[in-house]
């Protein structure tokens, strides 16, 4: 059943009153949109004819589009209005009425501003799609509004049939009524038009002449019959109508061009804005709005307009640049807006207890005054400023000293010295021991000179000095000689040993005249001293071995005797490695030494190897030198038992030969192994079903060491242990095997089932009789006669041995000879043959029987005619 889809037309008619201008009732005019009648071509392309309803009396109409709730069919509404204004372009393009270029629509935000307004509605009752209602103003057919229903019933969600009905009752909006053409979009039925024709724009230069010359007038007729001969009917597809956008960034700092984009109208256009430009001169800029053609259009970085004409859009940004204050203790930061005022001060006197002082000198980028208000127009960096003094003094019980007072920061001050030492005689001094300079400070020529960074207190002491001379026996003799103040602990370090390059060093035993064993010495100094130190002499005694020994390395005195201990003799480091002691070098066996100078003792080791052989039936472990060298031998064959054996194949391991005797060099630890192939000695016989010899011949094949074997009956045969894959049976050229594996484990015979028969065969002649005499030889498929026989009396024969293969039997009598098939493996055949003797003998009897009655019953018949 064909669905018919209707558009219903509404058109309101307001006729103008003698003396209002806006129209007081309506009249309603229903026009049926149908589908195509079944008598129509569709492939019409005659113009046709088409109604004029009226004419807008301006050139741009305002288009309210009702939210649908499906994206998809308002989009489909919009291409529904859009798609005229495009046909009308390519009409103007080829044929001219430029008038028309003045037409144009805009799509709204607000339904009171809208000249046309669209809504999608859930039925408009049967099958209608559409339903368009116009109002006419005071004068004759001019168009003051229009509204336009879409029947969801109709168009479901199929957004191109939604397209399809908004542009028919868009069509009638603009003022042109239905077309007589059943293939135009303004046709009173739905069709498979897809764009205004040239039919509906022509008739829209008629309905709008006026706009040639700007004064409205009423359509000059009411039909378009037929398009003028220079006009060829055809659908126009629409010419997109491009649109410039602009996209502009401005701040405080000026408008910048970003990018420029000519986009069709209708393109909803996106763009995102960075929230924060930052950039490396410490200034940023802050997104602040986006605004369209001159009105603020959205706070939000993401901005998102539909194109219908050209448009400007601005990123406004507002100008932040970063601000750094340092006053004395504190620091100012941060950003601050374009033309922010900031008003800071600077602290003039800033006074600490440690005789300290700071005071202001100025700001950093050259204002001299503390208090000020920095106003933000570009990045800020400034300092408060402060010049630092400090107090300077000496503290001595002797005035000798000249210069203290307040200092700059930097400043060098000088304190001069009149005096530092005074000598008593008999090694007695009194001198100036003692000043505390400030860090950096120096003395030249009785003046101290320093920078003065911070309070600084001099102090000066005067003391008695005594002369002390310190030394050794061994060695540096001279351990010490200088002056030491009266009273003063003196620390004397003596090297507790002293080491020569040749193995040989003195240790301290004690200090002379005081008694003192220890290294460092004490001692309260109130008078010149003259001090020894004495030593004992020691020798380096060096064991050397590749492994731990019970004697230790080390200094020995001169005269004692060390034991010479190995340990262990045999050392163990390493799966199959290990090292034997044989003594020590140039010393022997020799347990003991006495140490009369530097010596060294060095351990002789020798590393062996293992050798582990593995047999047949047992391991065999041995150990040797590393390097040496060992022959090796292994039996050729060994009998374990009657009829099994192991043949020896070579051997594996660390060294891999098929030689039994190799020569083995222990160069580390060595792991070998005997490999051997276990045999048996085996005989096979084949029989057959019925458990006969036959004496057929077996290939056997041996994957694993890829050999071959040919078998005999009863031939005894030395084979290897294992699977075997049989090849093949023969008998009489025939495959007679019943398995593809065999299996040898051990020695014996072994009895191998084949494919072989014992045949009773049967044969008569075409009468049933026996055909004694005949000879049936039976023929396998490789042309191979396996067995002949000679049919007894009872027409019985049988054959043994017979294959499985020998299927065609061959019969031969006296002058004839025929084939026939047969299963040897039924163990019986039944032959039906040809003309035998007999049959020959018995035909020709029973000849004669019947001529001679023939020639009886004719005689007979004769003599009653005679």
């Amino acid at each position: 059943m064909r669905t018919t889809l209707t558009l219903l037309l509404i058109i309101a008619l307001t006729l103008p009153a003698a003396t209002s201008t806006k129209p007081d009732k309506f009249t309603e005019i229903t026009i049926p949109l149908q589908s195509v009648s079944e008598e129509v071509s569709i492939a019409q392309t005659s113009s046709g004819s088409i109604e004029v309803l009226g004419a807008w009396g301006k050139k741009t109409l305002s288009v309210y589009l009702y939210s649908s709730g499906s994206a998809a069919l308002d989009e489909a509404a919009r291409r529904g209005v859009e798609v005229w204004y495009g046909s009308i372009r390519a009409f103007v393009q080829e044929y001219g009425y430029n008038y028309l270029l003045s037409l144009s629509m805009t799509f709204v935000t607000r339904d009171e501003d809208a000249d046309i307004t669209i809504r999608y509605v859930s039925t408009l009752g049967g099958n209608i799609c559409g339903v368009t209602t116009i109002r006419y103003g005071g004068f004759l057919y001019e168009i003051v509004s229009a509204t336009i229903q879409i029947s969801r019933a109709c168009v479901g969600s199929d957004a191109e049939l939604a397209y399809k009905v908004v542009a028919h009752e868009y069509g009638h909006a603009l003022g042109i009524g239905h077309s007589s053409n059943p293939v135009d979009l303004m046709y009173e039925r739905v069709n498979t038009a897809t764009y205004p024709s040239t039919l509906n724009v022509y008739a829209l230069a008629v309905a709008y002449s006026w706009a040639e010359d700007n004064l409205y007038r009423p359509p000059p007729t009411r039909s378009i019959n037929s398009l003028p001969s220079s006009i060829e009917y055809k659908q126009l597809p629409p010419l997109t109508e491009i649109r410039q956008v602009r996209v502009y960034l401005q701040s405080e700092l000026g408008r910048l061009l970003l990018n420029t984009y000519a986009l069709p109208r209708g393109t909803v256009f996106r763009q995102v804005a960075e929230v924060e430009k930052i950039f490396g001169n410490r200034t940023k800029l802050v997104f602040d709005r986006w605004v369209v053609n001159d009105m603020s259009a959205s706070r939000s970085p993401t901005l998102q307009v539909r194109v219908e004409d050209d448009t400007e859009i601005v990123a406004v940004y507002s100008v932040f640049y970063f601000v750094r204050v340092q006053l004395f203790e504190e620091l100012v930061s941060g950003w601050y807006r374009f033309g922010e005022e900031l008003p800071v001060t600077a602290r003039e006197f800033i006074n600490f207890e440690n005789a300290t002082r700071m005071v202001f000198s100025g700001w950093s980028d050259g204002v001299d005054q503390p208090a000020r208000k920095i106003v933000v127009d570009g990045p800020v960096d400034i300092e408060a400023l402060y010049l630092r003094q400090y107090l300077v003094q000496v503290d001595s019980s002797v005035d000798v000293f000249e210069g203290e007072g307040w200092y700059n920061e930097g400043e060098r001050a000088e304190i001069v010295v009149v005096s530092k030492m005074v000598y008593l005689g008999d090694d007695v001094r009194l001198r100036l021991f003692n000043m505390s300079l400030p860090s950096g400070g120096e003395v030249d020529d009785d003046v101290i000179r320093f920078m003065v960074h911070g309070p600084v207190t001099v102090t000066v002491d005067w003391v008695k000095e005594y002369r002390v001379v310190a030394r050794a026996t061994h060695g540096d003799t001279s351990l010490f000689d200088g002056w030491v103040a009266d009273g003063t602990v003196l620390n004397l370090q003596a090297p507790p040993e002293i080491t020569w390059n040749n193995g040989t060093k003195a240790l301290f035993q004690g200090w002379r005249p005081v008694d003192n064993s220890s290294p460092l010495l004490s001692i309260t100094v109130d008078k010149p001293l003259n001090l020894l130190a004495q030593y004992d002499v020691y020798y380096f005694v060096q064991v050397v071995s590749l492994f731990p020994v019970n004697v230790s390395t080390g200094w020995v005195k001169r005269g004692d005797i060390i034991l010479l201990d190995p340990g262990p003799r045999l050392r163990m480091h390493g799966e199959g490695v290990r090292s034997r002691f044989m003594g020590w070098e140039k010393i022997g066996n020799q347990t003991s030494i006495t140490v009369e100078g530097p010596l060294t003792v060095e351990a002789v080791w020798v590393e062996e190897a293992r050798l582990l052989v593995k047999g047949l039936n047992e391991e065999a472990e041995s150990w040797h030198f590393l390097g040496e060298t060992v022959q090796l031998a292994a039996e050729k064959l060994v009998e374990t038992e009657p009829g099994r054996r192991f043949l020896f194949l070579g051997w594996g391991g660390d060294i891999e030969s098929k030689e039994p005797e190799i020569t083995v060099v222990v160069d580390g630890p060595k792991f070998l192994k005997q490999v051997y192939r276990e045999e048996a000695l085996v005989e096979f016989v084949f029989v057959d079903a019925e458990g006969f010899l036959v004496p057929a011949e077996m290939v056997l094949r041996d994957e694993a060491n890829q050999h071959e074997y040919v078998l005999k009956p009863l031939d005894k045969l030395w084979l290897p242990t294992g699977e075997y894959m049989v090849e093949k049976i023969s008998f009489n050229s025939a495959d007679v095997k019943t398995s593809a594996e065999l299996r040898v484990t051990g020695p014996g015979r072994f009895n191998i089932p084949v494919r072989v028969y014992r045949v009773e065969v049967d044969v008569s002649d075409l009468l049933g009789l026996p055909l004694a005499g005949a000879r049936v030889t039976l023929v396998n498929s490789m042309g191979v006669a396996e067995v002949s026989g000679v049919v007894d009396r009872a027409g019985r024969l049988v054959l043994h041995p017979v294959s499985h293969d020998a299927k065609t039997a061959v019969l031969d009598y006296v002058f004839w000879s025929q084939k026939v098939a047969l299963e040897p493996e039924t163990g019986h055949a039944f032959v039906r043959a040809g003309v035998s003797l007999q049959t020959l003998l018995i035909l020709a009897a029973v000849l004669a029987v019947f001529s001679t009655a023939l020639i009886k019953a004719k005689e007979r018949r004769m003599r009653r005619l005679g």
